[in-house]
């Protein structure tokens, strides 16, 4: 869903929109509209490696976003924290995020090498399982 886009947004439950981006150094950064109008925003910005593809989903459990990337060879989640998952030089491409109902994230992507589909489900909230 996010594979190779810009842009990603995703809205809160009141509308406010949270937006992943690729600033101008082509780190992760992250818009968050501090009203509906998104007159008022705050921007966060992140460290990232190379690639291109970020995704991000709203978790209401906690009401903030898990943003994850690919960088370089890794797949890096920031849910609140970052953690960077290992793939087995699995070749990312082509991924998206979803929050399960009890704040996990499930991150689906594709072996570049191979073209299998490949599933990460974190063991908790944060990814640490």
């Amino acid at each position: 869903m996010g594979s190779m886009l810009a842009v990603v947004p995703v809205l809160r439950p009141d509308d406010r929109a949270y937006v992943a981006f690729r600033n101008s150094i082509n780190n992760v950064a992250l818009l968050d509209c501090g009203n509906v109008s998104c007159s008022n925003v705050n921007i966060r910005n992140f460290e990232s490696g190379s690639g291109f593809s970020q995704d991000l989903a709203y978790d209401p459990s906690r009401g903030d976003v898990v943003i994850a990337y690919a960088a370089d060879s890794e797949l890096r989640v920031r849910s609140p924290v970052w953690r960077s998952l290992t793939t087995e030089n699995s070749g990312l491409a082509d991924f998206a995020l979803i929050i399960r109902s009890d704040g996990r994230p499930l991150i689906a992507y594709r072996n570049s090498f191979t073209g299998d589909l490949m599933l990460y489900s974190c063991g908790d909230t944060q990814c640490f399982n």
